[in-house]
């Protein structure tokens, strides 16, 4: 007992484990897409964010605050490469200069400014976005720890709204927005813990003790959560522990304020800035501030077009009705999330000074969203219980997503930027959502009108979710529920389709179409040197899949290489190398390989193609390698060569001969130098493609220039937004033929060609390997050519063995009796048994049916037809039936026709007839009707490989052993399954012509809507069965 308890406690702590790591890269990644993205025109940072760089490249030059020299030096043109605006005034007659922010920021971030200049800003925006990944790493374990949230649902949230805005936005600007949630998220996970200790209240201090030294601002927020901690820990008798903090808080709050006289001439940093010094410090928060026109910010924070964070991110609209859930479900310890929440929205909406152009929106509340991202999790795990509702909340998360990076790809490219027109973002999301929501900066009545709208929906939910939360069936836990990982798969799917979209027409409109004409004119004159560079080009992912298989003995050649051209064709379409993780689930769903080999292999081999290239490189051109690699490049060379690193670990590990995963990856998987010869080859196969192309423009390079320049575009795309690096690709290849003494107009030339034509092959060879070799990535879509070959049943001779014909019927109590008295009290000699599936009716169908003389088999409430079929095959094996039929009950079907469906049974022809009306005899079916089932039959006909007449007749019959081994997974349907099901296992099948009338009374329970939705993916799963593929 005691084992089986801590193995369901290591089971949790490994899903905890997994949920908290997923969401802190999730957040990692949304926080790097932003990296390289403009906060305003003509500059990377703006506004404070080049003071809090110059803070941090002074103390990491001589551990001082004084920014004047780096000021004077313009130390800050590698980040802000315009006039910088002045926020400072000397100190005294030394002309000593301090940024008027508060230095723990510039602190954090000196060991990343040390760097040399071009790779210093990289490397501060990254330790944000390592910082933003541990909040929302320790924000879900928080929600799962202290507030009882499932993993799935506190990672999928976390992870959400982590990359989304404005978290990922501050994740990567340079703010304190980010480390100072951290501190508060670190304060109240301290605060509810189950038991406080010394060193508790020694980490909760040194949390609180950290905001006002990244931000004074933070202060109110401090003070909420001091409040509740003293309150809390004195109520538990832990009063000498909160004396201790008190006194350490004390003291900390006395060297503050004297440090601050100290090193800024006044109570806070706003005394050493020229923004404010002529008012006062308190001019922070404005001059004669109107209470009344802050107020509309309570609203205003959520809904506003420009600074709203639910314009950009949909989820933040169910903050009101997550709120008024955790109210009424009392939840333990909810003041520790809403008291700082509301300390810190009301901080936003009366303290700060602006909102409009300023900041990207949310900055000010940034501090207290993880907490609230928590009551959202919270909410979502009690409300978001059916597969509907859970899929919109899923939705408005991948919204979020997809209008972070929009705008992140945007700011990068030339679009709009960060911070100054932000809100001129093409984001089709947002631009859907803003014409419903009020904008502050025109200051109308009716935009005051529109705000109060929004007020009162927003309390309509929350007035909503208090009632639905308080009925006691969302209270339980769910064990219905939702399948979280079919929903990620489908939200994944739906993100990547809305991108590819979004990236097909930023392509259209971006591409230059005349300069790509002419480069395919001139390519198409030489189809000679145009062959022989493909060739090679292919032959080079034909080597990286040997390699690939010397890593992963397992893997077959076929999937190896169609793994790599759909990751390389996915490259082409998706920006950020979002193509890279095709190849990991090609490989997983395709050719049954372990995820965690397949992602550990790719890493290790995709890790080795880019240092390979940039030594190939360095070796043929070192300098200008090193000047296209740039300081991101080189940062992000750095990351990959430690993923390498990693994933070389991984594999040694579960090589070893002592590993208990050894065996997905045999001894000997562990690559080695044929693997980096392998390696080396495709690239110098690559470097053909690049001389081949020269040539036609007749330039004529050497293999060593071939090579420099395709690593140059390499490294060039290592940083590359763009799908396919579109631009950086250009740019870099030019730059390096440019080294080779190539014009620069020609240069760019070949560079167009070059990339034009591995995009082609790229998209085209990509397009193929969905498919090819079977089983494509989507699965199997057809049953195999080669049928299974099932054994002949030997044919039954009891000749009192019955032949059982059970109806599904559901409310049928006009028609049921009639239609089973027309079913034959035998057929070929032996006795028919009719039986009545009743599912759930509210009618008098049961009534009828016993007194028509059938059996009636009930279900205590309706079903489904497919489950109603299921039970009546179960009832009819149970009876030893020498062959088994049904039919509906609603008389479409004649029972008299029984002998002719059950004869191929009964004389050992086929094990499975369907009654084919469409080879028979039709009296009427409506047309929309005909033309549905025609339709319907010829997929159904296609996926079987059999000459199936009629996909979805309702009148069929089996032999004993088929209809014992009959599934039929979904309780809304049987039709397709069922054939597939049979067929698919080798048992044999026959049609026979019958004749059908459309029903004369009743309602039809199939709409075409639901009725693909919900069979379509239940027929792809059943041709992906392991019962199949057996």
């Amino acid at each position: 007992m005691m084992t089986d308890v801590r193995a369901g406690q290591a089971t949790g702590r490994a899903l905890l484990t997994r949920w908290v790591v997923a969401s802190a890269l999730v957040a990692l990644v949304g926080s790097l897409v932003g990296v390289g993205a403009r906060a305003t025109y003509g500059a990377r940072t703006s506004g404070d964010e080049p003071y809090y760089l110059l803070t941090a490249l002074g103390l990491a030059r001589d551990g001082s605050l004084d920014i004047a020299d780096e000021i004077e030096e313009e130390a800050f043109r590698p980040f802000h490469e315009i006039a910088l605006d002045e926020q400072t005034t000397p100190l005294d007659a030394s002309g000593r200069r301090v940024s008027p922010h508060d230095p723990l920021l510039g602190v954090l971030l000196a060991p990343a400014m040390a760097l040399p200049p071009d790779a210093a800003w990289p490397a501060a925006k990254a330790t944000l976005a390592i910082l933003a990944a541990l909040l929302a790493g320790l924000t879900t374990w928080v929600a799962v720890r202290r507030f009882e949230v499932r993993p799935a649902v506190a990672g999928l949230v976390v992870g959400g709204l982590s990359a989304a805005m404005p978290l990922a936005s501050y994740g990567t600007q340079v703010y304190p927005e980010v480390p100072a949630a951290l501190a508060v998220m670190v304060a109240v996970a301290v605060l509810t813990a189950p038991r406080v200790g010394l060193r508790h209240v020694l980490g909760f201090v040194a949390a609180i003790v950290a905001l006002p030294w990244l931000a004074v601002k933070y202060a109110p927020v401090a003070a909420v959560v001091v409040l509740l901690a003293g309150v809390r820990w004195w109520r538990d008798g832990h009063r000498q522990l909160v004396w201790v903090g008190a006194g350490l808080l004390g003291l900390a709050g006395i060297a503050y304020l004297g440090l601050h006289q100290l090193w800024y001439g006044g109570w806070t940093v706003y005394a050493a800035g020229d923004h404010f010094v002529s008012g006062g410090e308190l001019s922070v928060v404005g001059n004669a501030p109107n209470p009344f026109g802050r107020a509309k910010r309570l609203v205003g924070l959520l809904v506003d077009a420009d600074f709203g964070i639910a314009a950009w991110t949909p989820a933040w609209f169910a903050l009101p009705a997550a709120v008024a859930v955790v109210l009424r479900q009392r939840v333990t310890d909810r003041w520790a999330l809403l008291a700082p929440a509301a300390g810190g929205w009301l901080t936003a909406t009366f303290v700060a000074l602006t909102m409009h152009g300023w900041w990207s929106p949310g900055r000010q509340v940034v501090v207290v969203l993880p907490l609230l991202v928590i009551v959202l999790a919270r909410a979502a795990d009690t409300l978001l219980r059916s597969r509907t509702a859970f899929t919109a909340g899923l939705a408005a998360l991948l919204s979020g997503i997809v209008g972070w990076v929009w705008l992140a790809v945007e700011a990068t490219t030339g679009g709009p930027v960060l911070i100054v027109d932000f809100a001129e973002s093409g984001s089709p999301i947002r631009r859907a959502l803003i014409g419903l929501l009020p904008d502050g900066r025109r200051a109308g009545v009716a935009d005051d009108v529109l705000l109060l709208v929004w007020a009162v929906l927003l309390v309509g939910s929350a007035v909503a979710a208090w009632r639905r939360a308080g009925r006691a069936d969302v209270v339980t836990a769910s064990d219905e529920a939702v399948d979280v990982r079919r929903l990620v798969r489908a939200g994944a799917i739906a993100v990547g389709s809305v991108l590819a979209v979004g990236v097909t027409v930023w392509g259209v409109r971006t591409v230059d179409t005349a300069a790509l004409r002419t480069a395919w004119d001139t390519l198409s004159a030489s189809p000679g040197r145009l062959l022989l560079g493909l060739a090679s080009f292919g032959l080079a992912f034909v080597l990286r899949a040997v390699a690939w298989q010397r890593v992963l003995p397992r893997l077959s050649f076929g999937q190896a290489l169609a793994g790599i051209h759909l990751a390389l064709g996915g490259n082409h379409v998706l920006p950020l190398r979002m193509g890279e993780p095709l190849r990991v689930v090609s490989v997983v769903r395709r050719a049954g390989v372990e995820a965690g080999a397949a992602t550990a292999s790719t890493v290790l081999l995709r890790s080795g193609d880019v240092l390979v290239l940039l030594v190939l490189g360095m070796l043929a051109g070192p300098a200008v390698v090193t000047r296209m690699l740039g300081p991101i490049g080189g940062v992000v060379a750095g990351i990959v060569a430690a993923l390498g690193v990693a994933a070389w670990l991984v594999i040694a590990r579960r090589t070893s001969p002592t590993s208990a995963a050894a065996g997905p990856l045999p001894a000997g998987g562990l690559p080695g130098l044929s693997v980096i010869g392998l390696t080396a080859a495709a690239w110098l196969l690559e470097a053909v493609l690049v001389h081949q192309v020269a040539g036609v423009f007749g330039v004529q390079l050497t293999a060593a220039e071939s090579v420099v320049v395709l690593a140059a575009a390499i490294a060039g795309q290592l940083v590359a937004v763009a799908p396919g690096g579109i631009g950086s690709y250009e740019a870099a290849a030019t730059a390096g033929l440019a080294a080779a003494g190539v014009p620069v107009a020609t240069g760019l030339a070949i560079a167009i060609g070059l990339h034009a034509v591995k995009t082609a092959y790229s998209i085209a060879v990509g397009a193929v390997a969905l498919w090819v070799p079977s089983p494509g990535l989507l699965g199997n879509l057809r049953l195999p050519r080669r049928a299974v070959e099932r054994p002949v049943p030997a044919r039954a001779t009891e000749p009192d063995a019955p032949v059982v014909l059970f109806m599904p019927a559901h409310n049928e109590g006009p028609r049921v009796a009639d239609v089973v008295r027309r079913a034959p009290s035998t057929v070929h000699g032996h006795p028919v048994v009719v039986a009545v599936i009743d599912d759930g009716s509210t009618d008098d169908t049961v009534a009828e049916a016993v007194a028509a003389g059938a059996v009636v088999v009930p279900h205590p409430t309706n079903l489904g037809l497919g489950a109603a079929v299921r039970t009546g095959l179960g009832w009819a094996v149970e009876q030893h039936a020498a062959a088994v039929a049904f039919c509906d009950a609603d008389g479409e079907y004649d029972p008299a026709e029984l002998g002719n469906l059950v004869a191929p049974i009964l004389d050992g022809d086929a094990d499975y007839v369907g009654g084919s009306r469409f080879a028979g005899d039709i009296e009427w079916m409506r047309p929309h009707r005909r033309a549905g089932n025609l339709v319907l039959t010829a997929w159904v006909r296609w996926t079987v490989r059999q000459p199936v007449s009629d996909g979805q007749t309702g009148y069929r019959a089996f032999s004993p052993g088929a209809a014992a081994d009959a599934q039929i997974p979904h309780d809304y349907n049987y039709a397709q399954v069922l054939t597939i099901d049979l067929l698919g296992r080798g048992y044999r099948y026959a049609e026979v012509p019958i004749t059908y009338r459309f029903r004369e009374s009743g309602r039809s329970f199939v709409r075409l809507g639901r009725y693909l939705r919900r069979v379509v993916p239940t027929v792809w799963r059943q041709l992906n069965s392991p019962r199949l593929a057996a």
